[in-house]
């Protein structure tokens, strides 16, 4: 019992010790972290074992390891590589613990960190990554031999855990910094690529960036590049960056394909690395003095075509794997792509420079036709906006019989110079290739009777006979562009009525060879046979006298043939002098099933604007006579307007009162429109509000860029003066679709009294539809079909909190019940959209459930009208 008790003791005694060492290895590395926590786990665990060396190594593949830290009698040793065969820790990187208590260098002679340390113990554990794969090693190893039981290997499996973490961890973030540096050198090359205007230039930038690049390329900071001579047969040197001979410098200005590394790497067209010039049979020149250095050489290739090479010097045996070898590629690949198309600018720079200064030739006189161009739309459409205004004002009044022909001439005239103005503005437009086409359903006999009745008036004022006439086999639905079509018939048909004195003019429309043929045959003065060739040329006619007879531009033609070829069709003509002329145009045919009866009844639904309601405008013009002439056009319109005289006025206007659109003309003094709305819209955005106000721009300006000019300054629309009634009335619709009734003090609409107000007005629809009852029945079936699931779809989205998808649909509704006269579901639908904006929470969200329960009742009240109505 008593060697019982004594055993007891000693294992008590025992535990208690590797305890204590337990405790005391956790506290030696409990606070470190990062670079410093292997320096702090390998001298805490020499200083608690007592042993003379502890280390960790990381293994790098290929039988090679890194000693990332080593306590060594009390000192922290530099990181080194090492080879693991022959080595204790070969036996135990990605297998097992191993533990040699004494006469571990007898076994292992190769060893050389034990050879140094004479070391006669050691211990090691195996690192593994949390996939399993083999990390490196943990181990410690002593000058003296170790009892056959102390627990070594299980204090060091212990702490293996932690170490391989850590390591993981380092290698993980060194993956992660190494990815960043490639995507930065890479990056950094292409600055280059861009900033260098010659090969030898980009080749210097791009040596400079890449021998400072120790976390990637071990390299010396020095290195230099040659250029491959073709005709020759050789590589030429063109840049060095790094300190070299004047004997180096002179003897390898000229390297023949295959001689020395990079004449080798240039023929074979791969990178090459060296280890040690002088072991190196490859390194065909050596030089007095030269220290002994390794090299990567890249060829730069330009799709699979070698253009040259460049080398960068290193310490001995440098580092390289499949990674580096793919890094290298890629930059020699980068590289060599722009030497390449640098030598083609090279070598085409004079027929550059020519085609430069012609380029340079081409787009001033591009500016300065559109500048003339912009200044003469300016110049005359703001008169003209003052003779048409006034014009289509006076014939809006009573007048006598020879006053009302006076205001027509002068309207007639004005339209003319309006069109020859229209004329070069479109012939500026498809110069420049800024004309778009649409691709529309188009109804081409309905165009051709259009165009025979807008041009009937003028063909009885010369006494000619129009007729228009379709064939058969004409479809009734083609894709097409129905406003440039309509323009090069108005114009072929224009032309064919001035130059008939008498007879007759007939516009044909047929199916030829799978196309659409148009034809517009005259019995007038023919064309001269010599003339026919220039027809289609800008400001060009058959003879002066033409032109001074007749009038005109020169362009209608030239501006039809372009149309044409823009809508891929061809245009020609046949004349016999003195008997008639017939123009012809050909278009692509493709043919339109024709809509269905539902098809039919959704559009006239999409299409019916919302009723008409009074709007209160702010105008801003500086001119008199456009002022007077755009008041009075809105005020005709059923508007009520308030009229400034320049930009700033109608800022502080719109700041005393509320309107429901202002009219804003673009150039005036002290502040243009263009400053004025973007004064307006921030105020809009420092008053939180949630709507805007609409701005429509008036403008004289009509080129291709002021739309885009407009808009980007914040305005909505856009109208070209002069100003016409029916384009306002357009603009005015689009900006300020569905307009709300405005509240104001003695006419607020409450809910109670919308109850007396009829649930629906079927006057505009049955207008819209010519009073045919069948399809406005039809519209309206479809009506009561969709907007129940609207408002079903509004209260999912609502409950969800999608406010977006919520004001989305009460928008659609608004639209669907303003199309159908349903008045009060449309004012409630919009309430609706407005508190939907930008989410509802607290007060708001009950308005919203309150107004989606008015909307309810509402449509309730049109399906009870409509069942009565029966």
């Amino acid at each position: 019992m008593a060697g019982l008790a004594v055993v007891g003791c000693r294992r008590a005694r025992e535990i208690a010790k590797t305890e204590q060492t337990m405790r005391r290895l956790v506290e030696g590395t409990a606070e470190a972290t990062g670079e410093a926590f292997f320096p702090a786990l390998t001298r805490t665990l020499a200083d608690t074992l007592g042993v003379s060396c502890a280390l960790v190594s990381r293994s790098l593949g290929d039988g090679q390891a890194r000693i990332v830290s080593l306590h060594l009698d009390g000192q922290q040793a530099e990181p080194f590589d090492y080879t693991l065969a022959g080595t204790p820790c070969g036996e135990v990187v990605g297998k097992e613990s191993c533990y040699f208590p004494r006469d571990v260098q007898a076994r292992f002679t190769e060893d050389e960190i034990l050879v140094a340390l004479a070391g006669e113990s050691y211990a090691g554990a195996p690192l593994f990554s949390a996939a399993g794969e083999p990390l490196g090693v943990l181990a410690v190893i002593d000058r003296k031999p170790w009892p056959a039981d102390f627990p070594f290997g299980s204090l060091l499996s212990i702490f293996a855990a932690r170490a391989a973490a850590e390591l993981a961890r380092q290698q993980s973030e060194a993956e992660v910094a190494r990815r960043n540096a490639e995507l930065e050198l890479i990056h950094d090359l292409d600055q280059v690529i861009r900033d260098a205007t010659t090969p030898a230039a980009l080749l210097h930038a791009a040596l400079t960036r890449l021998i400072h690049l120790d976390h990637l390329l071990v390299v010396q900071g020095k290195g230099g590049a040659f250029l491959l001579d073709e005709e020759a047969k050789v590589l030429r040197l063109v840049t060095t960056v790094g300190d070299f001979s004047p004997t180096f410098l002179a003897a390898e200005q000229v390297v023949s394909l295959g001689e020395c590394l990079c004449g080798r790497a240039a023929l074979a067209g791969e990178v090459l690395v060296s280890g040690d010039c002088y072991a190196d049979d490859r390194h065909d020149h050596r030089y007095a003095n030269m220290a002994a250095h390794g090299h990567y050489i890249l060829p730069l290739k330009a799709g699979g075509r070698v253009v040259g090479t460049v080398f960068l010097y290193t310490d001995t045996h440098p580092h390289f794997d499949s990674r580096l070898a793919g890094l290298l590629e890629a930059i020699g690949g980068q590289l060599g792509t722009a030497v390449e198309r640098l030598l083609v600018q090279g070598e085409l720079l004079e027929t550059n420079r020519e085609l430069a200064t012609a380029r340079d030739q081409a787009l001033a006189g591009s500016r300065a036709k559109s500048e003339f161009l912009a200044n003469m739309s300016h110049e005359i459409r703001t008169p003209m906006n003052g003779v048409l205004g006034m014009a289509e004002l006076l014939l809006t009044g009573d007048l006598p019989a020879e006053a009302r022909h006076y205001a027509e001439t002068i309207q007639s005239s004005g339209e003319a110079l309006l069109t020859i103005l229209n004329d070069v503005l479109d012939f500026s437009k498809i110069e420049a290739g800024k004309m778009v086409f649409e691709l529309l359903p188009v109804d081409p006999r309905r165009c051709l009777d259009d165009v025979a009745a807008l041009m009937a008036g003028r063909a009885r004022e010369h006494a000619v006979a129009l007729t228009a006439l379709a064939t058969a086999e004409v479809p009734a639905r083609v894709v097409g562009d129905p406003s440039r079509l309509r323009q090069v018939l108005l114009n072929l048909v224009g032309n064919a009525v001035k130059f008939t004195d008498h007879g007759e003019v007939a516009i044909r429309l047929g199916v030829a060879e799978g196309e659409l043929l148009f034809e517009v045959v005259d019995s007038g003065i023919g064309i001269p046979e010599a003339a026919r060739a220039q027809l289609f040329d800008a400001f060009t006619q058959v003879d002066a006298s033409t032109s001074r007879r007749f009038g005109g531009t020169g362009l209608g033609l030239a501006i039809s043939r372009r149309l044409v070829e823009g809508m891929g069709g061809e245009i020609g003509v046949e004349s016999v002098e003195g008997e008639g002329t017939a123009f012809w145009f050909t278009l692509p045919l493709r043919i339109v099933a024709p809509p269905t009866a539902a098809e039919t009844a959704a559009a006239a639904v999409r299409s019916v604007a919302a009723p008409a309601c009074p709007l209160h405008l702010l105008l801003a013009e500086d001119n008199a006579v456009n002022r007077l002439v755009a008041s009075k056009c809105v005020e005709r319109l059923g508007h009520t307007v308030e009229a400034t005289v320049n930009g700033r006025a109608a800022v502080a206007a719109w700041q005393r009162g509320h309107f429901d659109a202002i009219l804003m003309d673009c150039q005036m003094p002290e502040m243009d429109g263009y400053a004025a709305t973007a004064e307006i819209r921030r105020l809009e955005q420092e008053a939180g509000a949630n709507g805007r106000t609409p701005i429509i721009a008036l403008t004289a300006n009509a080129m291709a860029g002021d739309r885009q000019r407009c808009l980007a300054a914040g305005m909505d629309d856009y109208v070209a003066k002069p100003l016409r009634g029916d384009e306002l009335v357009a603009a005015l619709a689009r900006v300020c679709a569905n307009p709300p009734i405005l509240e104001t003090p003695g006419s607020t609409t409450t809910e109670a009294a919308m109850d007396t107000v009829m649930p629906m007005d079927l006057t505009y629809l049955r207008e819209l539809v010519g009073g045919d009852e069948e399809v406005m029945g039809e519209i309206l079936d479809l009506f009561m079909e969709d907007a129940p699931r609207q408002i079903a779809a509004l209260g999912e989205a609502i409950t969800r909190g999608n406010w977006q998808e919520a004001q989305r649909l009460a928008h659609t509704l608004k639209g669907s019940a303003s199309n159908v006269g349903a008045e009060p579901l449309r004012q409630a639908a919009w309430s609706l959209e407005q508190n939907t904006k930008g989410g509802a929470e607290g007060e708001t969200r009950g308005a919203v459930t309150e107004l989606l329960a008015r909307c309810t009742a509402e449509m309730a009240r049109v399906v009870g009208f409509l069942e009565e109505r029966g």
